[in-house]
């Protein structure tokens, strides 16, 4: 059998939480990385939110700047069964954020459980 090699040994951490999303139809940030080097999923558990929910990822281009890199609206863009939304992001030395923006107000603040796995390259 042929040797692949072993995979890149890395630090991985996870973290879990609840994220409270306001009753209101501004755009929240939920999570922000600074000088992001590791890549990052993070799983977030949409089942209590009513309300059509645009997800944003941006990325901080220039340094100075963020940039909407991905957007999807949850439920619509997702299969009606589906009520986890993954995002992965890549690791590029720039800050990235996620943000999160109800098409109308959800009568009340709704916790958004999530899971974060953080993989580090060891060096």
């Amino acid at each position: 059998m042929p040797d692949f090699g072993s995979p890149d040994p890395q630090k991985v951490s996870i973290v879990t939480g609840t994220y409270s999303h306001a009753n209101n139809t501004n755009e929240q940030t939920v999570s922000e990385y600074l000088a992001l080097v590791g890549d990052i999923e993070i799983s977030l558990d949409m089942n209590n939110l009513a309300q059509n929910t645009t997800i944003r990822l941006y990325e901080k281009v220039d340094g100075t700047n963020y940039r909407n890199a991905s957007e999807k609206i949850f439920p619509t863009d997702f299969p009606s069964n589906i009520k986890v939304v993954i995002i992965n992001i890549i690791g590029k030395s720039r800050d990235a954020k996620i943000t999160f923006q109800s098409g109308t107000g959800e009568g009340s603040s709704k916790n958004v459980a999530y899971a974060q796995v953080t993989k580090e390259a060891l060096t």
